[in-house]
């Protein structure tokens, strides 16, 4: 007696459709960024990478090589999505699988369920995806670019790591210290590196300065002003 196995053609079909070969794209920028895209049937998983943030502290650093890796993993997706076109697309649900300095690159494994993306192909349509999830044109963006985007988030990462005052000036006093002493340090690293950068034109390098001047100059008036504001409640006491 032989047994034998019959091979459905549409069992072929299906599995060939869920097994693509993952897509590779090189998007550049000034990070060097490429992300390579593999599909399963219910998701999408991005891998990103690129060259990591290195001028500040190791866990800046992180933060922003991570939120960078991510921008770019959803321009990937958008552009996979989209047919290789440049739009924007709403994205309900990411999963932030690994991210981690990998060799001398730092590498991000996204994964998005295909029913959580949607296209938006009207110009009047503004994504509702968190800000930090969508950036459709980062392929493009200049060294520059990258700079001031880099200052934005150190800038509100100080204005949201302030300090409050709980009743002790002491203890303010030396909260107010160690946050003007970081956001000083912060920005002089990021000033340090585009003076270094010889891809910069001039003219870019000196906006670029002036814009660290001046967010050093918010960050010391912004301390300034909660100090006098404690000293003031401690004296109403």
């Amino acid at each position: 007696m032989y047994g034998f196995f019959v091979v459905c053609p549409l069992m072929i079909v299906c599995a060939t459709a869920l097994a693509q070969d993952p897509v590779v794209i090189n998007l550049g920028g000034p990070r060097k960024a490429n992300a390579t895209i593999s599909e399963s049937e219910n998701d999408y998983e991005i891998k990103v990478s690129l060259i990591p943030v290195r001028c500040f502290d190791q866990g800046m650093n992180r933060r922003l090589s991570q939120d960078k890796a991510r921008s770019y993993a959803t321009e990937a997706l958008i552009l996979h999505v989209g047919g290789g076109k440049q739009q924007s697309a709403t994205i309900s649900k990411v999963e932030i699988v690994e991210a981690g300095i990998v060799d001398t690159r730092f590498v991000l494994i996204m994964r998005v369920p295909r029913k959580s993306i949607r296209l938006v192909r009207s110009k009047d349509v503004k994504p509702t995806v968190k800000p930090e999830d969508t950036n459709p044109h980062r392929s493009l963006l200049k060294a520059k670019d990258d700079y001031q985007e880099t200052l934005e988030i150190v800038a509100k990462t100080l204005s949201n790591d302030l300090p409050m005052f709980n009743g002790s000036l002491d203890e303010f006093y030396e909260a107010v210290s160690d946050t003007e002493e970081l956001g000083v340090t912060r920005l002089k690293s990021l000033s340090n590196e585009i003076k270094a950068d010889r891809w910069l034109l001039s003219t870019e390098r000196d906006e670029l300065l002036r814009a660290i001047a001046a967010e050093e100059e918010r960050l010391l008036n912004q301390l300034r002003k909660q100090v006098e504001e404690a000293e003031n409640n401690k004296e109403h006491e």
